[in-house]
């Protein structure tokens, strides 16, 4: 499953003004990969880091899910409205193992457990791969 950050959240938004947040929840929890492009290229408004850390904490050690962004992952927790939130967030797909690549070659994507962070910051020549 491919989706923008700033989609995925509204997305979600939506499900929770219908009354069908926790099957969408479900659904992204289940989905055999999750791809979620430009995290924070939109701010989150207030609420959104909420859904966000659920979709992850939900996927968290379950399922792989591959995020990118144009930030340096190490300011990543300057799109949360709850920092404390942002930490516990951020602690679930932070990088334990970094692995240089090239951009230039291809980068194969293996049923990783917990996320795979690919970002095109200051550190845009190494994936963060999470146990």
């Amino acid at each position: 499953m491919f989706s923008t950050h700033a989609k995925l959240l509204g997305q979600l938004a939506s499900a929770r003004a219908v009354g069908t947040y926790e099957r969408k929840l479900a659904a992204l929890t289940k989905a055999d990969l999750l791809i979620i492009d430009d995290f924070s290229l939109k701010p989150m408004r207030s609420g959104q880091d909420e859904d966000f850390h659920d979709i992850i904490a939900d996927r968290y050690e379950r399922r792989p899910t591959i995020i990118t962004s144009n930030l340096d992952f190490w300011a990543w927790n300057e799109a949360f409205h709850n920092k404390l939130l942002g930490a516990a967030t951020l602690d679930r797909i932070s990088p334990s193992n970094w692995a240089n690549f090239c951009p230039s070659e291809a980068v194969l994507v293996l049923p990783l457990r917990g996320a795979l962070v690919m970002s095109s910051g200051q550190d845009s020549g190494q994936i963060g791969r999470e146990k």
